[in-house]
C-alpha cells in the first residue's frame, strides 16, 4: 500500500483545489514568469495566483525553504516533497513582491522544473492529497 503525500493548501486561497491548468499553462508558456533582468514581460498575475496557495511562513523560520539552496546548482528535485516544491515558489514569489528581485533565465528553468514535478505527481498513480487549511 503506498502512503500518499499530504499538502497543505495554507496560503491566501479559499478554493479547495491546487489549479494544475494554470501551473500547466506556467510550464507550457515561453513568456517569464517572473520580470527577467533583460526584459519586463511576465506572467507575474499566473505565477503569484499559484505560488500563494501555500504559505511557506507557516514551515520556515528562515524565511527560505531548503530547496533554495540548491536551486542555482542545477541539481534534482525529485527528492523533495511536494509541499517544499510549491514552499519554494511562494518564498519566490514573496522575495519578488517584498524587494522587487527578478530572475535569471537560469533560476526560472530550474522553477520550472520544480512545477513539472509537481504536475507529474499530481498526474500519477499516488498523487498528493492536497488539504485546505
Amino acid at each position: 500500500m503506498n502512503i500518499q503525500e499530504m499538502v497543505l493548501l495554507d496560503g491566501g486561497h479559499r478554493e479547495s483545489e491546487w489549479p494544475i491548468e494554470i501551473a500547466l499553462q506556467l510550464i507550457k508558456d515561453p513568456i517569464p514568469w517572473l520580470p527577467l533582468e533583460e526584459s519586463g514581460q511576465s506572467q507575474l498575475p499566473l505565477f503569484g495566483y499559484v505560488a500563494s496557495f501555500v504559505n511557506g511562513y507557516k514551515r520556515y523560520e528562515e524565511s527560505v525553504a531548503p530547496i533554495m539552496k540548491v536551486l542555482g546548482e542545477n541539481g534534482s528535485f525529485e527528492n523533495f516533497t511536494t509541499q517544499q516544491l510549491l514552499d519554494t515558489l511562494f518564498f519566490v514569489w514573496r522575495r519578488y513582491r517584498h524587494i522587487g528581485s527578478t530572475l535569471t533565465k537560469e533560476s526560472e528553468l530550474q522553477l520550472r522544473k520544480m512545477l513539472f514535478i509537481v504536475v507529474s505527481r499530481i498526474s500519477s498513480e499516488n498523487p498528493p492529497v492536497f488539504i485546505r487549511s
